[in-house]
């Protein structure tokens, strides 16, 4: 075998090395980005199973100082008029949107929430809550299209 046979067979060893180190670095990249999406969907899990947990207990307390109607009441989301926003949060969540309203000498506020299902989970409603002075005053159901 001549010297140059030996280099030429030396150079496509090295590209076909480098190519499989090239390789590598991408399916090494690829494998990471998948460890790492799995890591933040294990975190989205526990938040949301740590957040349901934080309800629980919320909806506990609520049920201690109001006693269980106004528990029961929050815990399945329903709203009435003179309700606390600190209850409307926890019973709907935080609400999508919150726009002030210009009153004179009044604090008002409009709330809104998407997709808020009806008590026979038939239909879905966009929800518009008028608040004042941190308590509901009135609300409006705006049925979409399920």
């Amino acid at each position: 075998m001549t010297l140059a046979i030996k280099i030429l067979l030396i150079i496509n060893l090295l590209i076909l090395a480098y190519t499989i180190f090239q390789t590598f670095l991408r399916v090494k990249k690829i494998i990471n980005k998948q460890l790492k999406i799995n890591i933040l969907h294990n975190e989205l899990v526990m938040a949301i199973n740590n957040s349901e947990l934080v309800k629980e207990n919320l909806i506990q307390e609520v049920t201690l100082l109001f006693g269980a109607e106004v528990g029961e009441q929050v815990a399945i989301g329903t709203i009435w008029e003179g309700m606390p926003t600190y209850l409307l949060h926890i019973a709907l969540g935080k609400p999508q949107r919150i726009d002030d309203v210009d009153a004179k000498e009044k604090n008002m506020k409009l709330w809104y929430y998407p997709d808020f299902t009806n008590t026979e989970k038939n239909y879905k409603y966009g929800l518009e809550i008028i608040i004042e002075n941190n308590r509901i005053v009135k609300w409006e159901e705006q049925k979409v299209l399920n």
